[in-house]
C-alpha cells in the first residue's frame, strides 16, 4: 500500500495542508511562507487517523525496529504516540517541551525510568526538527536508546537533515515536501508556476517572502473568500489586455469566468494563462446542443483541466446526462452546473417575451431540479431566487450567483436582480460572479478586497 500518497491526498482533501504560493501564510515567526500545515486535522477523521497509524506500524515494519517504548513530543505528537502505542500493545509516555513547573519537575511524563529502553520518537510535523531532537536528547538523557523519530510530514529542509545528522537520530516521515508537490501537480492542486514557487521556497524558506513585501497579503477569512469570488473576462481585444487584469487581480480572485467572447477570440490559451497565474478557471460556454455534441464539448473543458463549466439547462435531461457522461472517463472531473433563467431576465420578458407561464422563481426552481436529477453539481441563478430554491435542494447543490453588485458600486444595467456579495452568500451563493463592479472601479484592487471584507463581515 501507498502510504505516502494516500496520506498526501488525504491532508489536501481535509486541508491539513494548504499550498498558496501566490497568497502566502504569515507564520508565528513573522515570516512569509506558502505552506500550512495542521496535521491535528487528521485527529478528526477516524479513516485517515487510523491510515497514520497504520502508515506509522509499517514505517516500524519497514526498518526493522522493535521499539521498547513509543514517546510523543508535545503536544500534537502525543495522541499520534498512544494510538499507535495501543496498536504494537507497547508503553507510552511523552516528553514535555519544558520542566514541569511544580510537583516532580519531570521533563518525561508516563513513564518511571526509560533506562536500557528502546525508544520510538513520534512527531507529527518537522520543519528543522527543534522540538523533536530536544525530545531525543531528553530521552538520551533518561538513559533510553532512540531507534528513530517517525512523523507525519517533513518539509525536507536541508536544515532539518543536517540537525538530524548531527545528533545521530535516523528520521522517518510517512510523506514529504517533494511527494505532496508531485501529487499535487498529478492532481491538479497547483499549476506550473505555483509549483516553480513552491520549489525556490525550499532553497532559502527565509528570504522567499521578501518578494511579497510589496504586496497585500489576504487574512485567512479573505483568503477563503477569494475562492469563492469569480471575475468575468469580457470585453477584452487582445491577449494582452487579459493578462494585465488577470496579473493586477488574481491575488484577489480565485476564480475567472471564460465566456464566449474571449474563448472564440483566444482559444484554449486564454485558459491557461489565468492558470499560470493560479487562478481556477469557469468556463462560461453555457454548451446547448444535442446530447452527443455536449457529451464532447464536456470532455474537451475537462481535458482543458478548467475547475467548472456550464450548461443550459432547457436543454433538457438527456443534454445534461451526457454532459456528465463527456468528463466522467477524464482524470481531472470539473464541476458542471446548469443556466436556469438568465439573470438579465425579469417577470415580464419571461411571460410576454419567451411566452413562459409561471414566476421567475417556479421556473428556476423546475430547471434546477432537472439538473439535479441530471446529476450536475449546481446551477447558475440570481442571488434574488436563492431564499426560495435553496431549502428544497440538496445541501451540498452549487449555487453560481451573477448579478451581483459591489459594497458601494453597481453591477451593470443589463442585470435585472442584483445584490451585494455579503448578502448573496448569506441567502446561500456559493460562487460570486462580479465584473463591472471591480473592473469599471477606479482602484479595482481596493474594489476586489473591499468585495472579500464584505463577503465575510457577517
Amino acid at each position: 500500500m501507498n502510504y505516502s500518497k494516500q496520506l498526501a491526498q488525504a491532508a489536501l482533501e481535509i486541508k491539513a495542508i494548504k499550498l498558496q504560493p501566490n497568497q502566502p501564510f504569515r507564520w508565528a515567526s513573522g515570516y512569509l511562507m506558502p505552506i500550512y500545515n495542521d496535521n491535528r486535522k487528521f485527529l478528526f477523521y477516524p479513516q485517515y487517523r487510523e491510515l497514520v497509524i497504520e502508515a506509522f506500524a509499517e514505517k516500524i515494519k519497514e526498518h526493522n525496529l522493535q521499539p521498547d517504548v513509543i514517546v510523543g513530543v508535545a503536544t500534537s505528537g502525543i495522541p499520534h504516540a498512544v494510538a499507535l502505542a495501543n496498536k504494537l500493545n507497547l508503553p507510552t509516555a511523552y516528553v514535555r517541551s519544558k520542566k514541569k513547573g511544580h510537583g516532580l519537575q519531570n521533563l518525561i511524563e508516563g513513564v518511571e525510568t526509560l533506562e536500557n529502553k528502546k525508544v520510538i520518537i513520534i512527531e507529527d510535523l518537522i520543519s528543522t526538527g527543534g522540538s523533536a531532537l530536544e525530545a531525543v536528547k531528553a530521552v538520551r538523557a533518561a538513559g533510553g536508546k532512540v531507534l528513530a523519530c517517525l512523523a507525519i510530514f517533513s518539509y525536507s529542509l536541508d536544515k532539518s537533515e543536517e540537525n538530524f545528522k548531527d545528533e545521530n537520530c535516523p528520521l522517518f516521515p510517512l510523506f514529504t515536501y517533494d511527494q505532496l508537490l508531485e501529487l499535487a501537480i498529478q492532481e491538479n492542486y497547483l499549476t506550473v508556476n505555483d509549483l516553480q514557487l513552491l520549489q525556490e521556497w525550499r532553497k532559502d524558506p527565509y528570504r522567499w517572502g521578501e518578494q511579497f513585501k510589496e504586496k497585500i497579503i489576504l487574512t485567512e477569512q479573505e483568503q477563503e473568500a477569494r475562492k469563492k469570488l469569480c471575475l468575468p473576462l469580457d470585453d477584452l481585444a487582445t491577449l494582452e489586455e487579459v493578462k494585465s487584469l488577470v496579473e493586477e487581480l488574481s491575488p484577489y480572485v480565485g476564480l475567472f469566468k471564460i465566456g464566449k467572447g474571449s474563448f472564440t477570440r483566444f482559444g484554449p490559451e486564454v485558459v491557461k494563462l489565468v492558470q499560470s497565474y493560479g487562478s481556477e478557471v469557469f468556463l462560461d460556454l453555457k454548451y446547448h446542443d444535442i446530447p452527443n455534441t455536449v457529451k464532447d464539448a464536456a470532455k474537451a473543458a475537462a481535458e482543458l483541466g478548467v475547475y467548472i463549466f456550464n450548461v443550459h439547462a432547457s436543454g433538457g435531461l438527456e443534454m445534461m446526462q451526457a454532459a456528465k457522461t463527456g468528463i466522467q472517463d477524464s482524470q481531472h472531473k470539473p464541476k458542471i452546473i446548469a443556466v436556469t433563467i438568465l439573470t438579465s431576465l425579469d417577470q415580464e420578458q419571461l411571460n410576454q417575451e419567451l411566452n413562459l407561464s409561471g414566476t421567475v422563481e417556479e421556473q428556476v426552481l423546475h430547471l434546477a431540479k432537472l439538473s439535479q436529477q441530471a446529476g450536475l453539481d449546481g446551477i447558475v441563478c440570481s442571488a434574488a431566487d436563492l431564499t426560495s430554491i435553496k431549502n428544497k435542494l440538496p445541501a451540498d447543490f452549487l449555487y453560481v450567483t451573477p448579478g451581483i453588485k459591489g459594497p458601494q458600486t453597481n453591477a451593470g444595467s443589463d442585470q435585472k436582480r442584483v445584490m451585494t456579495p455579503g448578502n448573496a452568500l448569506e441567502d446561500g451563493a456559493s460562487i460570486l460572479v462580479i465584473g463591472r463592479a471591480i473592473t469599471q472601479a477606479e482602484d479595482r484592487k481596493a474594489a476586489a478586497l473591499a468585495v472579500l471584507k464584505d463577503m465575510i463581515k457577517k
